[in-house]
């Protein structure tokens, strides 16, 4: 064989060894996908009240995991009078969310500016509740 044979055959053995042994795909399906409670919740438009330099509100929950939830951290964003971001705030809710919608009230966050409009709300993080707390 000529040498460029040889090299050619050589190069093609090693991309095809470096391509078999890196198919991510195979081992992928293998391991099992994270569950995190907080894909399958989600924030109905909020109710805002101002006050002493205080954002207070009231919000819809749903809850689409097959199981309660609790400890949601939510962050909301805030605008100027132009629709400018002007700051990002999030608070903690430590109650129990059973599977379905439920109405939560009672949140309260501080206002970056004077002026600041609160906007939309997202979930951070939730914890899944063991089966035992659930009654």
């Amino acid at each position: 064989m000529r040498r460029i044979e040889k090299a050619a055959i050589v190069l093609f053995s090693i991309v095809a060894f470096f391509t078999v042994g890196s198919d991510k795909s195979a081992f992928a399906q293998e391991l099992p996908t994270p569950d995190r409670p907080v894909d399958n919740l989600s924030l109905g438009h909020p109710f805002w009240h101002r006050g002493a330099g205080l954002v207070y509100g009231s919000m819809a929950l749903r809850n689409q995991n097959s199981y309660s939830v609790k400890d949601l951290i939510i962050a909301c964003d805030f605008f100027d009078e132009w629709g400018n971001l002007v700051g990002r705030r999030a608070t903690g809710i430590h109650r129990i969310f059973s599977p379905g919608r439920t109405w939560v009230s009672g949140i309260y966050l501080t206002l970056p500016s004077r002026n600041a409009q609160a906007g939309a709300c997202r979930i951070l993080s939730a914890q899944r509740v063991p089966p035992a707390l659930v009654s």
